[in-house]
């Protein structure tokens, strides 16, 4: 599979990935739910999108209602087009179930 490179500063010029983040040398975003469940809910069908895609972030589900996700190439070592292709998709999906992305997250 071919793999295209993203810098930080190819990625500051995308639109459509207002609720992630360019971090080291990954995407992150964190999103908020109403519960628990529906954040697993969520969490699970980003699993399928990205078994679907064949490219696959790590998620990191948290109580009492967040998600987050950090989208990385290993095969480049950084961020590629596919990862940009999933944060655009991920984001829709919380979109439609209501999630508030949280960009100003800082928690390491």
């Amino acid at each position: 599979m071919r793999y295209t490179p993203v810098d930080a500063s190819g990625f500051a010029l995308l639109d459509g990935l207002d609720d992630w983040r360019y971090v080291l040398s990954g995407l992150r975003a964190t999103f908020r739910f109403a519960s628990f469940s529906a954040a697993a809910a969520f969490a699970a069908e980003v699993a399928q999108l990205a078994d679907a895609a064949d490219h696959h972030p790590d998620i990191d589900l948290r109580y009492p209602g967040t998600v987050r996700l950090v989208a990385s190439t290993h095969a480049v070592n950084g961020v590629s087009t596919h990862d940009i292709d999933l944060a655009r998709l991920v984001s829709g999906l919380a979109a439609q179930a209501g999630a508030v992305a949280d960009a100003d997250d800082n928690e390491e």
